[in-house]
């Protein structure tokens, strides 16, 4: 049971690493097909960001209500709808939703998932199973970057970068059915 708490754990760390590192990548691609002007970028940007500091506060109020479990779920939610509204964007003003609402997800990631993690894991055990979550942070800033890089020169590029989350996000979300709710919760 503990490598599946640790591997959603690592799932949680990998979107959040993600979801921030694609934008340096796809911004410029977006930027051209977009015709964005430099404030516009920046709004783009900063919306994940702004996005996150209001996740805080709702995972934290989600934990409190709903139970960690389900918290990971709507987190999922968020980070499916997110890349979904990016990647269907027809311009700056969607982008920059898609992006508030990625935020969210950085938000309510950062909250949940270590707190599920630590809560779940054995004491002697628990600060190798929170370190995945970090390690899978860092790890998902890097593949942000080899996945851009890997589609540079494919059609509607940026679309495919930023709608890229979709796919773990969605086994993030089914495996809400096989994780057991936190000890705390109960």
């Amino acid at each position: 049971m503990l490598v599946l708490v640790a591997s959603f754990a690592a799932m949680g760390g990998f979107l959040f690493g993600y979801d921030l590192g694609l934008i340096a990548g796809a911004l410029m691609y977006m930027e051209t097909d977009l015709s964005l002007g430099e404030g516009t970028e920046e709004l783009i940007v900063g919306m994940a960001k702004l996005g996150a500091v209001f996740g805080t506060f709702i995972g934290g109020a989600l934990m409190q209500q709903v139970g960690r479990k389900r918290t990971i779920a709507w987190n999922s939610v968020f980070f499916i709808v997110g890349p979904v509204v990016m990647a269907a964007a027809p311009g700056a003003a969607m982008l920059s939703l898609g992006r508030f609402i990625i935020g969210l997800g950085v938000g309510v990631s950062a909250v949940v998932v270590p707190a599920y993690v630590g809560e779940m894991a054995p004491p002697h055990k628990r600060g190798a199973v929170v370190i995945t979550y970090e390690l899978m942070l860092c790890f998902g800033l890097i593949s942000s970057s080899i996945v851009n890089y890997a589609l540079r020169d494919a059609r509607d590029n940026w679309r495919w970068m930023v709608g890229a989350p979709v796919l773990p996000a969605s086994a993030m979300l089914l495996g809400i059915f096989v994780l057991p709710e936190s000890p705390r919760w109960l």
